[in-house]
């Protein structure tokens, strides 16, 4: 499957790139999530996990513009212990997600920006007061997330800008228990904060 996401990315360069009314920039990306999973008793953006990828903006002559990115990113959720160093729970995510927006430029240094991205679930290791949970015993996840996102992109330099996202699960990445799911409680989702800087040339 990651090759698949290569692939796809690639498609999309190359289709770009040979759209001569569609001038286009890229970059690579760099940056923090500070994340949680809601729905599994624990609360507050205390999982930090790295952003690293590429990405490909096709540019217009109008506000608008699209972009399209290929990435790695930590989700998950971690609760700390009573014990000062001891951790009751850390659940760490692994994705490579395929991240569509729409950029709105409200002027030369502010830009807005909405869509979603389809992830792969590539590895998952969870963490209790013990240590490591062995691979058979962890929690059964969705490999495939669809999430939904938005956020500012700030122009800081030529070349440089910061984007801060908020992204959230569409689908639950683990249904509710059928005796427990009401309005209230419909699974497990992906709550994410994302701070990162994209170095870019157009």
């Amino acid at each position: 499957m990651p090759k698949t996401f290569a692939i796809a990315l690639l498609a999309l360069l190359l289709h770009t790139a040979q759209a001569k009314a569609q001038p286009f920039s890229a970059g690579i990306t760099v940056g923090l999530a500070a994340t949680q999973v809601d729905g599994d008793s624990y609360s507050g953006y205390h999982k930090a996990g790295p952003i690293a990828g590429i990405w490909v903006q096709a540019n217009t002559n109008t506000p608008w513009s699209i972009v399209a990115k290929f990435r790695y990113i930590q989700k998950g959720s971690f609760a700390k212990g009573q014990t000062p160093g001891t951790t009751i729970f850390k659940l760490r995510l692994n994705y490579l997600e395929l991240p569509l927006l729409a950029l709105y430029s409200i002027n030369s240094r502010f830009s807005l920006g909405a869509g979603f991205s389809t992830g792969y679930l590539a590895s998952l290791r969870e963490f209790n007061i013990s240590g490591a949970v062995p691979h058979q015993q962890t929690i059964a996840l969705r490999r495939y997330e669809v999430a939904a996102m938005g956020g500012l992109i700030i122009n800081l330099y030529e070349h440089l800008r910061a984007e801060a996202m908020f992204s959230y699960s569409a689908i639950p990445l683990m249904p509710a228990p059928p005796l427990l799911e009401h309005w209230r409680n419909k699974g497990v989702f992906n709550n994410v904060i994302e701070l990162t800087l994209s170095y870019y040339v157009r």
